[in-house]
């Protein structure tokens, strides 16, 4: 009987949450979306060839320290003490974290550029968080659509870029970066 009842109120509240959303969006905001996600992810990987790989351990903070910022000023969500609580321990961890690896970083060619585009990455990152966000809230779209469309994507672009990308001779390159990305086969 109570599993009725809690049943039909979970059903109540989502038919009266439904009713409030417009119809589903076009397909050129998963496009804007998806070109997002790609150029951060592409960032990312330009800036791992120039730094340390573990940069990218450090930076992944970044992104809920940026999607927070991002979520209340552009979402106008609304967070409490617990959250910020949260990030407060976040950007202590990341403190303590980058010091001790600016300390012990000395053998990296190119360090600047590869920070700078994991930062940018980590930002476009975050931009694709919030837009997500507001797309699934504003609209009547399917999650798993929205997911389905981004990897699809995804994978017509490094499936096309990837062949494109066998035929570069890596002989012409400096020594860092031909250490990073070519192989020696």
């Amino acid at each position: 009987m109570f599993i009725i009842i809690f049943l039909k109120k979970i059903f109540i509240k989502k038919n009266k949450y439904k009713m409030n959303l417009k119809n589903e969006t076009t397909i050129w905001k998963y496009i804007i979306i998806t070109i997002f996600d790609i150029l951060s992810w592409n960032l990312r990987i330009i800036g791992l060839t120039f730094s340390s790989n573990l940069l990218i351990h450090i930076f992944q903070g970044d992104i809920i320290i940026v999607t927070l910022i991002g979520s209340i000023v552009y979402l106008k969500n609304k967070y409490y003490r617990h959250h910020f609580l949260g990030l407060l321990l976040i950007v202590i961890g990341l403190f303590f974290f980058r010091n001790n690896y600016i300390i012990n970083s000395g053998t990296i060619e190119k360090p600047v550029i590869g920070i700078i585009c994991l930062i940018i990455s980590q930002i476009l990152s975050s931009i694709v968080f919030i837009l997500e966000e507001r797309l699934l809230k504003q609209y009547e779209n399917s999650t798993l659509k929205l997911i389905g469309l981004e990897g699809l994507s995804g994978f017509l672009f490094y499936l096309i870029f990837l062949i494109i990308f066998q035929f570069i001779s890596c002989n012409n390159w400096v020594d860092y970066i031909r250490e990073n990305i070519c192989s020696n086969d």
